[in-house]
């Protein structure tokens, strides 16, 4: 699968330093990060460019951890994994403090609002596995996908903390 809508919006990252800026704000640099559905690894350098340490990238698609990866030569320190964050859990449970969902709802071109509405609810189910107590997952919302209500989420064991002003709104949740 190619992510058609990334390459037709070459503006779909400018809401990263906004994010990357919060994250940094809100954990520790010894607080493991995950970005899930990691792309080409730019949310993790950012972090790693602000002085975060512990930073793991997770994608789908091969092509985009090969991407990632060959980035990470340079010597960030970030490690990808090409997985399913849907799927079966890997790792070690609870260990993230954040967990950021940066362009999960574009995972068809072009975009479906049923997939969509359909991937929200596993998508704040399996971050419950990875997520620690008291953890922040982080859902960046584009306005085509189809209208969000929050309670999508909170209904899910979540409570809604913050909603950053960036390129395109990014919603900030809580586990309970």
């Amino acid at each position: 699968m190619t992510h058609e809508w990334i390459k037709s919006h070459p503006d779909g990252s400018a809401h990263l330093p906004v994010v990357a800026n919060w994250l940094i704000g809100a954990t520790s640099r010894k607080d493991w990060i995950l970005d899930a559905g990691c792309g080409n690894g730019a949310l993790c350098r950012l972090l790693q460019e602000r002085g975060h340490d512990w930073l793991r990238g997770m994608d789908i698609e091969q092509s985009h951890v090969a991407a990632a990866r060959d980035a990470d030569r340079s010597g960030f320190g970030c490690a990808f994994y090409c997985h399913d964050f849907l799927a079966e859990p890997v790792g070690k449970p609870r260990i993230f403090a954040a967990i950021a969902c940066m362009g999960w709802a574009h995972t068809s071109w072009p975009p479906d609002p049923d997939k969509a509405r359909e991937t929200l609810p596993r998508l704040s189910e399996a971050a419950k596995w990875y997520i620690a107590p008291r953890g922040y997952l982080l859902i960046d919302w584009p306005t085509h996908a189809y209208e969000f209500t929050p309670e999508e989420v909170t209904s899910r064991g979540w409570i809604q903390f913050n909603v950053l002003d960036a390129a395109k709104p990014v919603y900030i949740f809580r586990r309970e």
